[in-house]
């Protein structure tokens, strides 16, 4: 056996960390982790999604690597997720209190972590502020128009982002909710369907 085979057979392997999305010990690919503030991500060789490692799985890929790659700010951007409640927070915060009463405003956002977000779009919004919530026309549709905006900026991020607006794009353009008439009453779970029984 020559000296070059020794030192192959003697080199450690890469050690296998735990998907906190799939449960599966795999052995990451070192271009496919990122360090975080606050430990670091892989993307899972099994499963295919990003996921975050434990604390302990980061100190063994150090203790092998030297080092994790740093993420980069135009591939952080990419991997941005779109949280329609933080959405509808920074719209509503951005609006004049001229056009939308802190009343309103601080009811929104108050409860706005109380909806799913699977049935936040910009037809609920407009749903919510024009319908729900009697505010004039102009500051409804403004929302409405900003959302879509914040979706379009994140569809151009994102490509995941085009499944998502394919699927909503009914809600999108039905704000006074023609579509939704013989659907019970869900868009907005913190106001009554019914103000005056």
């Amino acid at each position: 056996m020559t000296e070059g085979e020794t030192q192959e057979e003697n080199k450690p392997t890469p050690p296998l960390v735990k998907c906190s999305r799939c449960g599966k010990e795999v052995q990451p690919d070192i271009s496919k982790i990122r360090a975080t503030p606050t430990g670091a991500n892989m993307l899972c060789p099994n499963c295919h999604n990003w996921a975050a490692l434990k604390k302990s799985e980061v100190q063994k890929l150090i203790d092998y690597y030297g080092e994790l790659p740093k993420p980069e700010k135009e591939e952080e951007d990419l991997e941005e997720e779109f949280d329609p409640r933080e959405v509808v927070k920074k719209i509503i915060s951005e609006i004049d209190s001229r056009s939308l009463s802190p009343t309103i405003k601080e009811e929104i956002l108050n409860h706005i972590d109380y909806v799913p977000p699977e049935l936040i779009n910009p037809g609920w919004l407009y749903d919510l502020l024009r319908n729900r919530l009697q505010v004039n026309e102009k500051v409804a549709r403004l929302a409405y128009n900003r959302y879509v905006m914040a979706l379009e900026t994140w569809r151009m991020k994102s490509e995941r982002a085009k499944a998502l607006l394919d699927a909503i794009a009914p809600l999108c353009y039905d704000p006074y909710g023609f579509q939704q008439q013989n659907q019970p009453s869900f868009w907005n779970p913190f106001i009554p369907s019914n103000p005056n029984p």
